[in-house]
């Protein structure tokens, strides 16, 4: 039987495209074919396995029309790959021994790489095109409700959360160089800001998978995250090879090992873990006011202070903050709970300061350049670990 799964013909031209040999491409094709349409037989004891139920197969069956739908339905594609991985998961904690399972899931991550391509290649919605969204999300709901012990997150759906995070990690408690992540998204917007620097931050988070925290591997190189029982598992999307995710621990100081990253809500996977700087944010602030290598940002961080001190009260919209700090005057008004009305207000302001966008792109990566290259950089971490290493 040939290749009958859905995009066959253009994964293989997508492999040829990105310099797969003749063999590998057989490989690869041949397991994607075993793990979608004909169900895993070993050779020892004859014994076969469907990899994936009918529900799924159905999915997959449906991401040539998602991918060709608007984007609003594009991250369905992901969750089918997601579900469909845990799937494939699931059989290979049943099989240990079996490499041949581990073989047909480094396999996928490749066709993952290919649909995740495919979606970022289609610009807008084709006519004419339907996806029956409640029965695909009905399949991926009973899929999860059966599979109770593991969860998967494809690395794009992991990227948006952590983006969501870091524009809203607004750093406001150094009046003398602040950090309103928040104002500067909504000045620029944020397909300019994750353009300029948001998604070159997140791609080079560090995860920490060894005890002795000097063995990681950097965001931009995981394709799934998978939340199974307790722990959390990486795959690395070139080399197909799982990990389990370590985080460092605090008590009283940081202990000198790292430990198994925990999964403290299963049905909130993502919430168990935080992205932080190593070094405090509050230091990296104070370092870079000191030096006054980020100019621009100090120039909009001052304006928005003076602005803050002139007009704060009329910007605040948030009536029961105000009745609860009726004696709050200047800076004591800027705190994450009244960001937005001031953001809003400053940005409407039109005596504000105008700043260039790449001017203010290059003082946030210089402010984050010691998290990028070196010790202080990004980092994954356990988010109650997170919150002990801040009391210190």
């Amino acid at each position: 039987m040939g290749n009958q799964y859905p995009l066959a013909d253009d994964f293989n031209t997508y492999l040829k495209d990105n310099g797969f040999g003749k063999r590998n491409i057989s490989n690869i094709l041949s397991r994607i074919n075993t793990l979608i349409e004909n169900g895993y037989t070993s050779r020892i004891d004859n014994k076969h396995i469907d990899i994936i139920d009918k529900q799924l197969r159905d999915c997959l069956n449906e991401l040539p029309s998602i991918i060709k739908s608007t984007k609003n339905n594009h991250n369905l594609a992901l969750q089918i790959l997601a579900a469909v991985f845990a799937s494939l998961d699931d059989v290979i904690q049943k099989n240990p021994n079996n490499r041949a399972l581990c073989d047909i899931r480094s396999a996928f991550i490749h066709y993952y790489l290919f649909v995740e391509n495919q979606l970022s290649l289609q610009k807008k919605a084709k006519k004419g095109v339907q996806v029956n969204i409640p029965k695909i999300q009905q399949a991926l709901n009973k899929f999860y409700g059966s599979v109770t012990k593991i969860h998967c997150f494809t690395q794009k759906e992991v990227r948006e959360n952590f983006i969501q995070r870091l524009h809203s990690q607004d750093r406001l408690y150094n009046h003398n160089l602040l950090f309103p992540i928040s104002l500067i998204v909504k000045l620029f917007g944020k397909e300019q800001i994750v353009k300029g620097w948001t998604n070159n931050a997140i791609d080079d988070i560090e995860i920490i998978i060894s005890s002795d925290k000097n063995k990681m591997i950097h965001f931009k190189d995981v394709s799934f995250f998978v939340f199974r029982g307790s722990k959390v598992y990486v795959f690395d999307r070139n080399k197909g090879k799982e990990y389990t995710v370590f985080t460092r621990k605090y008590r009283i100081i940081e202990e000198e090992d790292a430990y198994e990253l925990e999964v403290h809500d299963f049905g909130q996977p993502l919430q168990s873990f935080s992205i932080d700087h190593k070094t405090s944010m509050a230091e990296l602030l104070n370092t870079h006011s000191s030096k006054k290598d980020v100019p621009h940002l100090q120039a909009l961080s001052n304006d928005f202070c003076q602005d803050i001190i002139a007009n704060g009260k009329l910007y605040l919209k948030n009536n029961k903050w105000l009745l609860n700090h009726n004696f709050a005057q200047g800076l004591d008004m800027l705190n994450v709970k009244t960001i937005n009305d001031l953001s809003t207000g400053y940005k409407n302001n039109s005596k504000r300061k105008k700043i260039d966008l790449k001017d203010l792109i290059h003082d946030i990566i210089e402010l984050h350049k010691s998290g990028i290259i070196s010790k202080d950089g990004l980092e994954l971490m356990d988010y109650i670990q997170n919150g002990i290493k801040r009391d210190f």
